[in-house]
């Protein structure tokens, strides 16, 4: 196992160290933290990640599939209206939320349980938490059953729970993506990492908003980023 710092993954995967941070923040990228604080990543583990989704790595030279922060091909905002809301999540720690989270959801048992599976598998492999007392947890690939419109189903808990979360804030909301393919999971990921840089947003999420008013809300944050990004 070769151990890479935050620089030399960006330089392994030839892009800018604060894109690769951006990364680990969302939680689209492996990385490993330590409990002593330490960051690093596995480069193996790093070209398996960027050969799934065809990036340019390591010296390869296999085109890029799409560009990482294309134009979104989805809604956000209707992602959260399809995927809905939980209230007063019930849960003492991460993997009593998730299940609490899972068993919930309009899912058949069987798809609950192997959605939870990969939740686990996918927080094993680093935290979700992205700070500000967020997380967005995610399978690691999209599941059979998950396929069509990505949802996003917004998950406020009964109580802040301890996450391992980058700036080791308990976390009071979830984010849980399920989306039919990577391409659209990234753009999601970015669309919402958008509004959350913003702490009104944040803040407003504290009020534990009805499905309307946050997807409004969200919608009209989306408009905003088109628009700059015509400009």
């Amino acid at each position: 196992m070769m151990k890479l710092t935050l620089e030399e993954a960006a330089r392994f995967l030839n892009v800018s160290a604060a894109t690769v941070e951006r990364w680990a923040r969302q939680g689209t990228i492996p990385v490993v933290r330590r409990s002593g604080g330490e960051v690093f990543f596995v480069k193996e583990e790093l070209l398996r990640w960027a050969r799934e989704r065809r990036l340019v790595a390591g010296g390869e030279q296999e085109p890029l599939e799409f560009p990482v922060d294309s134009p979104r091909a989805f809604s956000l905002g209707a992602a959260m209206e399809r995927g809905g809301a939980l209230y007063r999540v019930p849960g003492e720690d991460m993997p009593s939320v998730l299940a609490a989270v899972t068993s919930r959801m309009q899912f058949p048992e069987n798809f609950q349980k192997a959605l939870l599976g990969h939740l686990l598998a996918r927080e094993a492999l680093s935290s979700t938490g992205i700070g500000k007392g967020v997380a967005i947890p995610h399978p690691r690939t999209p599941l059979p059953g998950s396929d069509g419109e990505p949802s996003i189903t917004t998950c406020f808990l009964s109580r802040p729970v301890p996450w391992n979360s980058i700036d080791d804030k308990p976390v009071f909301v979830l984010f849980l993506l399920l989306c039919p393919s990577v391409q659209v999971h990234l753009q999601m990921l970015s669309r919402l990492a958008f509004c959350l840089r913003d702490e009104a947003f944040v803040a407003f999420l504290w009020t534990t908003p009805e499905v309307p008013r946050l997807a409004a809300d969200v919608t009209a944050r989306e408009k905003a980023l088109d628009r700059a990004g015509t400009r």
